[in-house]
């Protein structure tokens, strides 16, 4: 959202993907609604330029833009993910047929969970080359997610010192196989970026100018980097916070907790005032 406002965090207001619910425990998707500040696309069709934008994080739900936007939806075919409605057609079309390239497969190889990632990306390419076929937009802005996504997950195979670490903090090692087997993921998930790229360049006008760029990069870990507390565990130890057979919480039993306002980071201890009873969410 910072690259696509030109604002930092403070001024478009998104700093988070997901918030809590207030009043509740429950967690709500951050859409583009809630920015404060119009976005590129939004610049260049005030400006009498014709835009296409295709799964751009932040973006949903889709904005009226000149030109066609498939916003980043949590589930492709939602209400307020394509504008305008219906432009895939009334059975929300696949769009260009793209078959996986070599170095998707070879990805998809090293691990069936990198599968979903790399249709996500070919299908995301696929509908944005559809759509641009048919609008035309001066301006085009497509989102890859495979390198961001890889590098999350596979980021510990990856770097050898992430293991050393995680062992100097009591944390479980992988096994060396499962290392030398999934280390290349991220290079891999480049490689068929890459490739990605190449079968846009061919389907794009030939005089077209392509600006490639990163939102933000991944480094290697370093000596601090668990030196995290867990608030949970500590009022699990204190006995304030009981979890059940299946390793929730149980909430008859829980007198405190901790949660993180965007569901991740436990930053925040919060204490139960609903007196054990399992029907009140009030926190």
């Amino acid at each position: 959202t910072t690259m696509a406002t030109g604002q930092p965090a403070s001024a478009h207001g998104l700093r988070r993907s997901v918030e809590r619910v207030p009043g509740d425990y429950l967690l709500r998707t951050v859409g583009a609604d809630r920015r404060k500040v119009p976005a590129l696309w939004g610049l260049a069709s005030a400006a009498g330029v014709t835009v296409g934008v295709v799964r751009w994080p932040g973006s949903f739900p889709a904005e009226r833009v000149e030109g066609f936007m498939l916003a980043a939806a949590e589930i492709d075919g939602e209400r307020g993910w394509l504008y305008p409605e219906g432009a895939l057609g009334s059975e929300e079309w696949a769009g260009d047929s793209i078959g996986i390239p070599a170095e998707g497969k070879s990805l998809i190889a090293m691990d069936a969970g990198l599968e979903s990632i790399v249709s996500q990306d070919l299908d995301a390419l696929a509908r944005g080359l559809t759509l641009h076929r048919v609008y035309q937009p001066e301006l085009l802005l497509l989102h890859f997610d495979v390198v961001d996504a890889v590098a999350h997950g596979y980021w510990q195979f990856h770097d050898p010192q992430y293991q050393r670490l995680a062992g100097s903090r009591g944390r479980p090692l992988q096994e060396p196989e499962k290392v030398a087997r999934l280390g290349p993921a991220v290079a891999r998930s480049v490689e068929f970026f890459d490739a990605c790229l190449g079968l846009l360049m061919e389907r794009l006008p030939e005089r077209t100018t392509l600006l490639v760029v990163s939102s933000w990069g991944m480094r290697g870990v370093t000596m601090t980097d668990y030196l995290a507390g867990n608030l949970n565990r500590l009022l699990a130890g204190m006995g304030w916070l009981v979890t059940d057979a299946g390793g929730g919480i149980d909430w008859s039993s829980t007198q405190a907790f901790a949660l993180g306002d965007d569901g991740q980071c436990a930053s925040a201890p919060f204490l139960d005032r609903r007196h054990n009873d399992p029907t009140d969410r009030t926190p």
